[in-house]
């Protein structure tokens, strides 16, 4: 009669283990019940040994510890949201560099296009887009060291015709001299004009375009 209650027991244990693990994530309360129900459950011919005892509770431990990181780099993500919010009042007017890859063309009639190579280039490409992805133009540079590049973009098309006014979008494609692909990050630079919010998300507005604050990488003046 033992085992056979036994048996029944277990089956219960089983399917306590089952809907726990069917659930997305288990808490850890809820590892606290299943580890409960483990034990008020086992099988009395077969009790949990000490050893594997110990290693749930360590487990038990190690999930409590990995919630409490969370909810750490939760509470982080929430003071850096406000101080980005600070900080981003005090930027506006101020001519900023970013991580992107957009570039206005206004009255000046050229724009810079500033990027930085992993490594050494033997060729790089710099092809300039329109708002609706239509091709512009490519500016090609040879024999580039690795690091960080300005190159300037006279305001025209392939053709050598003078584009409207606007925001245009541009992207590096480099190789070294074996003809590998050497890795290119592309910068968006110009003056803070507004700044807004969408629930904790802060952007910074430049010449009608929006760019996270936690982007920005240099404040020139």
């Amino acid at each position: 009669m033992i085992v056979t209650k036994s048996a029944e027991v277990g089956s219960a244990a089983t399917t306590t283990a089952q809907t726990a693990t069917a659930k997305k994530s288990m808490g850890k309360d809820d590892f606290m019940k299943l580890l409960v129900a483990q034990l008020e459950h086992q099988n009395p011919l077969e009790p949990m040994q000490g050893t594997e005892f110990t290693g749930q509770l360590a487990q038990f431990s190690t999930v409590e510890q990995i919630f409490k990181m969370n909810e750490t780099l939760q509470g982080i993500k929430d003071s850096n949201s406000q101080l980005n919010s600070s900080l981003a009042l005090n930027m506006i007017g101020k001519q900023v560099e970013a991580d992107g890859n957009q570039v206005s063309l206004g009255k000046a009639g050229s724009s810079a296009l500033t990027f930085n190579l992993a490594d050494k280039a033997a060729n790089a490409d710099i092809l300039v887009y329109n708002s609706a992805g239509d091709f512009i133009t490519k500016i090609t540079q040879e024999n580039l060291s690795a690091g960080r590049h300005e190159v300037v973009w006279n305001g025209k098309d392939s053709q050598g015709v003078r584009v409207a006014d606007g925001n245009y979008n541009f992207r590096v494609t480099a190789t070294d001299a074996d003809g590998k692909d050497v890795q290119a990050a592309t910068y968006t630079r110009g003056t803070i004009d507004g700044i807004s919010y969408e629930g904790k998300q802060v952007y910074a507005t430049i010449d009608n375009r929006r760019i996270p604050v936690e982007s920005i990488t240099e404040i020139k003046q």
